[in-house]
């Protein structure tokens, strides 16, 4: 089983929910790349432009040293949606993102609470991880124990 070298994440209902950070994800994405694990964020983004994205995220998320730059990827700029139903034209984001990274589809996961962009991104190869959706459960405390015990990490 190969081992995770960059964990994607998405980001409304997975790391930000009603404009703030869901509690404990960012001590979660410290400890990942204290691990050496890289960063990404890969979110669905409609057609919205980075800046008014920006303005539904907590202040500087975007900019958060954790995530690499380049690997800060808005499905809005790619001219493409994770979206909703599973097809193979949905795929293709997963692709495109897969080949900024340098790495092969097995070592990367992608981490969202939707089970339809889990889907998708299983049929691309990711390893994915499926929260429960906030504010219901927050369980992203229990991402690193999780890929540990798979030993993904």
């Amino acid at each position: 089983m190969a081992t995770v070298k960059l964990i994607f994440f998405d980001i409304g209902d997975t790391l930000v929910v009603k404009q703030k950070v869901v509690e404990g994800a960012l001590g979660v994405l410290k400890q990942l790349q204290a691990k050496g694990i890289r960063l990404g964020l890969l979110s669905d983004t409609d057609n919205l432009t980075r800046e008014e994205v920006s303005k539904q995220l907590p202040q500087g998320f975007l900019d958060l040293s954790l995530f690499e730059k380049d690997l800060v990827i808005l499905s809005s700029e790619l001219s493409l949606k994770l979206g909703h139903p599973v097809d193979k034209s949905k795929i293709e984001i997963f692709y495109q993102v897969l080949a900024l990274t340098g790495l092969s589809a097995g070592e990367c996961l992608f981490c969202t609470e939707s089970l339809t962009h889990t889907l998708i991104a299983q049929q691309a190869g990711m390893l994915t991880a499926r929260l429960q959706m906030p504010p219901a459960k927050s369980d992203i405390g229990d991402l690193i124990k999780a890929l540990g015990d798979a030993r993904l990490i």
